[in-house]
């Protein structure tokens, strides 16, 4: 694990975090997609189930964990609020970026809940909940962000270059963003 600074030790939190995320994020970047997307190539039909199992278990419930998170702890620290409530609007927008990038591979609206949702998919979605359920905001914000954006930073690098071309530019805005 990267340390956060080189003046205070990490907080034992943090390094519980990493320990139970990591697994978790190494099996998001063993989805059979993935591995094909390396490959320079892939499967129209894992894509969708790719997109629908992310969307579904990751991109769609940030916004309501970020509004769980102000729920929870509104009254202990404005700052955090505020960054909070401008997460959320921008994690809002993700939501709608991630539904165009679907379609741009067959997914409908009808798709994101009659799908099967992978283990892997599953698994981290309960850890992001149980984290922001903590009663620890610093828990709960790191372990949102940290597991998404580590999973969004580590598919958007492998995905981009192959999917985007296939892309029009409303449709690639996830990807690029």
């Amino acid at each position: 694990m990267a340390r956060i600074t080189k003046d205070t030790p990490d907080p034992e939190w943090l390094y519980s975090l990493d320990e139970r995320c990591s697994s978790y994020l190494e099996r998001m970047m063993g989805l059979p997609l993935i591995r094909d997307v390396e490959k320079e190539g892939f499967d129209r039909s894992q894509m969708r189930n790719v997109l629908v199992n992310i969307g579904r278990t990751i991109v769609f419930p940030f916004p309501g964990w970020l509004d769980d998170m102000i729920r929870l702890y509104d009254d202990r620290d404005e700052l955090a609020t505020r960054f909070l409530r401008a997460n959320r609007v921008e994690e809002t927008n993700h939501v709608v970026w991630w539904k165009d990038m679907g379609e741009a591979f067959g997914v409908s609206e009808s798709d994101y809940p009659s799908l099967e949702i992978l283990p892997a998919c599953a698994d981290l979605k309960e850890t992001i909940e149980t984290f922001v359920n903590s009663g620890d905001l610093s828990v709960a914000m790191a372990s949102v962000n940290y597991s998404i954006e580590t999973v969004a930073a580590r598919l958007t690098r492998i995905v981009a270059p192959v999917l985007i071309p296939r892309m029009t530019k409303k449709q690639s805005r996830w990807l690029q963003v």
